[in-house]
This record gives structure tokens, C-alpha cells and sequence, in this order.
């Protein structure tokens, strides 16, 4: 297990606000005495950039110094695509595209309403957004944004859209497009899957295999928010990591062989998982655990994060961050 230097935890919470324009923004400094708390569900990074969906407010924080910057735009799913220096934040409505080139200062591209439904979700990759159909009868739909702006190119996927849910998305680049990852509930919210889905940027998409059943179990939806349902899944190194709710664990999906392979254990209900690139990160947001696991080894770490109700985490080389319904964003050096 590789080494990581914990720094000092920072707190982050949100400014007062003066105006509803989505351009608008106010800005601080962590270290105030006395910060007032935000409430954030999700969580992406860019670089040694923090972006925040926390509600009303989307944040941008600097996580070198604790500068951040709050901006009136509503948020509660964030996706950032750092190839072309692009994020898409989800709220209930609309879809907003921000140019991030410039990190500490985005910029408004465009907006688009989408097919929301409680639990739908934002994935980005390879100039495409995904949405996810939410908590059913809601088609998934696909957006294009090569030319600054945002192209329905999908509205509705047979294979993934005929069943009770798809409440979670995740994508990796391909060479004409994306692969998505769709959560999807086969059953009375105790038997779930996962739908592998080929998206190409003209919005032509076609299933890859078959529908990968996952361990059942019951599922409460209760302890969750608009855009964060606890079947979460993670690609790396050919391997589709899933955060099933329904089960006290990591379900692994081998994508080459088309198969589920063993668990595994926590011990827990992770909720929440996300990469960088070399090992996993998961936490708990029912039950408060914060780890880092080796995937080779399936070795577990706790990771010394102060998190008083942890919603969502991402991770890079540099940096381990939490997005807290409580406090804001919290996180460590990786």
C-alpha cells in the first residue's frame, strides 16, 4: 500500500448570496472563524480543483490554499470531463455546461432541460453527457457539446429505459464516443444490474452483452438525495467496480470475460466509489465509513477524514475529497 500525507483538515461552507443570476458568484476563504455550513451531495475534480454540487450553490474551491468561490448555480450532480476542460452540473433542471479553463473563474456555455427524475445523475466523458432515467419512467438521454453548446443526441435507450429504473450512470472514453454504465433496477428495488451501452457521438448506441445481474437485497432509499442512489460502479484497469447497496460490498465485474467475480467484503453498505487510477475509494453515507482499498490485493485503509455525513467522494493523485451534507467539501492529500 502506497504511502499518502495527511494535511490539515479544511472545512468549507458557503458564502451569503446576493443574487440568483446564474453568473453571479461570492467568494472567501476557508479559513474564516467563523463560517456558516453547506449541505453538498456530489463531488468531481479538476487538477487541484474541488467542484461542489451543494444545492442552490455550485463550489469551486482551490484545494492549495482553501480559496473558493460560490456560484448561483443550482447544483446537485457534477461531472467534470477534464480532456476538453469541461464540467456539466445537474440540478433537478436544467443541465448547465461550463468551460473550466480557466478552473477558479468557469464559465456559462448553455443550458438544456433534461428527462430528470429523483436520483438521475450526470456522467461526462469525450465531449458527451449522459443522463440517467432516475427513479423510472424518465428516458436516459445523451448530449454532444463539441461546439460549446449542448446537442440533444439521444433521447431514450430501449435496453435501459424498459425496466423499472436506471437511477446511476458512469462512462469511459471510446474512440467515437462513450461506454455507459447504467445501474439499473431489474425488480422491485432488491434485484439490480448493470447496462453496458455503446454511445457514439452521433447518439447511435447498442448494448455490450448482456445485462450483469448483481447480488440481491433490499434497498431503502430513504438516506438518499435527488441525484445520489447506492448502486454506484468505477472502470478501472477492465474491471467495472460496483458499489452495491444491497450488499455488504465491492461487486466486480470483469467487462473482457463478461462475468461477476467474487465480492469484495466490507462489511458495510458502500454507497459511493470513485478512482485514481491506481487504487479505490469508498464510503458509507449511511453508516459513515470513509476507505481506501487496493484492488489487487483487496486490502482496506480507513482514510482519516473528518466527515460528519459523507454524500459523495472523488479522488485523484493529489488530492482525497468528501463531499459532506453537513459541511461542505472536506479532504486530505493523497
Amino acid at each position: 500500500m502506497k504511502g499518502f500525507l495527511f494535511i490539515s483538515l479544511l472545512v468549507f461552507a458557503s458564502c451569503n448570496q446576493s443574487s440568483s443570476s446564474a453568473g453571479d458568484s461570492s467568494s472567501g476563504n476557508a479559513n474564516g472563524s467563523s463560517p456558516s455550513n453547506a449541505s453538498c451531495q456530489n463531488v468531481d475534480l479538476f487538477d487541484s480543483i474541488a467542484f461542489g454540487a451543494c444545492g442552490s450553490i455550485l463550489r469551486v474551491l482551490d484545494l492549495n490554499n482553501g480559496n473558493f468561490t460560490d456560484m448561483n448555480i443550482a447544483a446537485n450532480d457534477i461531472a467534470v470531463d477534464e480532456e476538453n476542460n469541461m464540467a456539466l452540473v445537474l440540478s433537478q433542471n436544467p443541465l448547465t455546461l461550463l468551460d473550466i479553463t480557466q478552473p477558479l473563474s468557469p464559465q456559462v456555455l448553455d443550458t438544456a432541460n433534461v428527462n430528470f427524475q429523483f436520483f438521475s445523475g450526470v456522467a461526462a466523458a469525450n465531449g458527451i453527457a449522459v443522463i440517467s432515467g432516475g427513479g423510472g419512467s424518465s428516458n436516459a438521454q445523451a448530449f454532444n457539446y463539441f461546439d460549446d453548446d449542448l446537442d440533444l443526441i439521444v433521447s431514450g435507450i430501449p435496453v435501459v429505459d424498459n425496466t423499472t429504473g436506471t437511477p446511476e450512470v458512469s462512462v469511459v472514453p471510446t474512440s467515437n464516443g462513450v461506454e455507459a454504465f447504467f445501474s439499473q433496477d431489474l425488480g422491485f428495488v432488491t434485484n439490480w444490474g448493470i447496462n453496458h451501452v455503446s454511445i457514439t457521438s452521433s447518439g447511435a448506441t447498442s448494448q455490450i452483452g448482456s445485462t450483469h445481474s448483481l447480488s440481491s437485497g433490499p434497498v431503502s432509499i430513504s438516506d438518499f438525495t435527488s441525484s445520489n442512489f447506492p448502486v454506484e460502479s468505477e472502470f478501472l484497469d477492465d474491471d467495472l467496480y460496483v458499489a452495491n447497496f444491497a450488499t455488504s460490498g465491492i461487486e466486480v465485474i470483469n467487462l473482457n470475460a463478461g462475468t461477476v467475480g467474487a465480492p469484495i467484503n466490507l462489511g458495510y453498505r458502500a454507497t459511493h466509489i470513485s478512482t485514481d487510477g491506481e487504487d479505490l475509494f469508498v464510503i458509507s453515507s449511511v453508516s459513515g465509513e470513509i476507505q481506501r482499498i487496493n484492488p489487487i490485493t483487496r486490502q482496506t485503509t480507513n482514510l482519516n477524514i473528518q466527515s460528519s455525513s459523507p454524500s459523495s467522494i472523488a479522488a485523484n493523485s493529489e488530492f482525497i475529497v468528501i463531499a459532506d451534507l453537513n459541511i461542505g467539501i472536506v479532504f486530505i492529500e493523497n
